[in-house]
């Protein structure tokens, strides 16, 4: 393997996990703002 593949390669796998990283903060905040909202509109 070429030194450039080994670098696209760790530079593809970090991107991936910082992806995969962001996805689950992304849910993690629908569930927030999901929770946050059916609080708001429950009648008190």
């Amino acid at each position: 393997m070429e030194p450039d593949d080994k670098i696209y390669e760790k530079l593809y796998y970090h991107v991936f996990n910082r992806l995969t990283d962001l996805a689950r903060e992304i849910e993690q905040l629908q569930m927030e703002l999901e929770e946050m909202y059916l609080d708001s509109t429950e009648p008190d």
